[in-house]
């Protein structure tokens, strides 16, 4: 939120075009999956992230549809540039090839890390 009005994802990375808010899964064993993106795309231990289904559904089930959350992510282990995750919540398998977006809460937290880290101010 800025100044009391929600701020939608997309708002967010066009406000701030250098900051990736979409991360692919690289590979996945039992309930981890493993992120092309690391520290230097922002990413901080305890962060959440939503895994959607890429594609619309062959189906008419609402659990299937475009929109619906497969699967939540939690950041456990970084590096520079990968993430492990745990797969918490699954609707169905987490498989590589699939996109996890930041969580709002998230997002917002690093926008306001990268704002404040741009207008920084040192004593002379």
């Amino acid at each position: 939120m800025a100044g009391g009005i929600p701020i939608s994802a997309p708002a967010l990375a066009v406000a701030n075009p250098g900051m990736r808010t979409e991360f692919q899964v690289k590979y996945v064993d039992q309930d981890t999956a493993y992120l092309d993106g690391g520290r230097s795309s922002g990413l901080t231990a305890g962060m959440k992230l939503t895994v959607k289904n890429k594609e619309p559904a062959a189906s008419t089930d609402a659990n299937t549809s475009l929109d619906k959350s497969v699967a939540e992510l939690v950041v456990v282990g970084l590096a520079e540039t990968s993430a492990v995750t745990e797969i918490h919540s699954p609707k169905r398998d987490v498989v590589p090839g699939d996109l996890a977006y930041l969580s709002s809460e998230d997002l917002q937290m690093l926008v306001q890390q990268h704002a404040s880290g741009t207008t920084r101010k040192y004593p002379r």
